[in-house]
């Protein structure tokens, strides 16, 4: 091993049962497959961002590859919100009835690929569930910091005094699956992003053709300097070159730190840039006909678009 081992990781986020892709991905990063598990002959290590479920046609290798990486010391992963939503589909809600996540029809097909992968693998499936309460909500390092989808000081701050291992409980589980408790705020931050009021009468029209009055923010973006194009996410076309009314966000609420943050969630389109030189997203869509992105770090304080290493979406199989 050389001295980079310490410093050395690759980030790759939201693989989504794409296992053939992340193969050719670890491959490419100069990972090899021996002794039942990828590993770098360098020492490096993979940072798995969340995602690894639902929605490819490859789930059990997937989750595979990962838990065999982590189990053997290449690689770490945190939650990711399709992991978290399993853990609220499966789990009983003893309160209420039912489930902690409705079993609507949404839902279950959101989820139905992973269910049919599974079908006569219950115990598994049950042994991948339990793994994912062991998961950290985040990883913070004196280099890096690693988390799903938003970096958020107040709500990480809050999430150690009550999970002081980063890590799920059951009863930070269940609280978090109802709007009135704190934790549902914290968990939908972090996992899912961070969002703003759109002034009226701007709205969203979503996948299920609702207008939805919200909007994900890009919560590294300095919202006093920026235009509303610059600042949201699926901004409304009318609304682009508007400069931000902050509303229910502070201005001074975006990631100013100097050390650099990797992400994944918000499925960007090619091609692949950096956010700040603090920040960077790793989801290019490998599920939407997209790339599979990793990010090479070397312990820089400077992230460096030339960093990025990305495989497109295998068209046929991978031998």
């Amino acid at each position: 091993m050389n001295n980079h081992t310490t410093s050395a990781f690759d980030f790759i986020a939201d693989i989504h049962g794409h296992a053939e892709e992340l193969k050719l991905l670890l491959h490419k990063l100069g990972y090899e497959n021996s002794q039942g598990f990828y590993r770098h002959p360098e020492g490096r290590k993979v940072i798995f961002l969340g995602n690894f479920i639902d929605k490819g046609k490859k789930v059990r290798k997937t989750l595979h590859i990962i838990k065999a990486m982590c189990d053997n010391g290449s690689g770490e992963a945190i939650l990711g919100s399709h992991e978290y939503n399993a853990l609220c589909f499966w789990e009983m809600n003893k309160s209420k009835g039912g489930y902690l996540r409705k079993h609507s029809i949404k839902n279950i097909m959101q989820h139905s690929k992973t269910i049919k992968q599974f079908d006569g693998e219950e115990e598994e499936w049950e042994s991948f569930l339990s793994w994912f309460m062991l998961l950290p909500l985040f990883i913070e390092k004196p280099t890096f910091r690693a988390i799903h989808a938003c970096w958020d000081e107040k709500m990480i701050e809050a999430i150690k005094n009550e999970l002081p291992e980063h890590r799920m409980s059951k009863v930070y589980l269940h609280r978090s699956a109802e709007k009135e408790y704190k934790e549902h705020r914290q968990i939908r931050t972090i996992l899912k992003g961070r969002e703003m009021v759109l002034p009226k009468p701007y709205f969203i029209q979503n996948g299920d053709d609702e207008k939805k009055h919200e909007a994900k923010i890009k919560w590294w973006v300095n919202p006093k300097e920026a235009l509303y194009g610059e600042y949201l996410f699926n901004c409304p076309e009318e609304l682009k070159d508007n400069p931000v009314t902050a509303g229910n966000i502070s201005s001074e609420d975006f990631y100013k730190s100097e050390i650099p943050v990797f992400f994944g969630h918000y499925v960007l389109n090619a091609p692949q840039r950096l956010q700040t030189p603090k920040v960077a997203c790793l989801d290019y869509g490998v599920a939407k006909n997209g790339m599979l992105t990793a990010y090479r770090f070397n312990g820089e304080k400077e992230l460096m678009a030339k960093n990025f290493v990305s495989v497109l979406k295998e068209t046929e199989p991978a031998v």
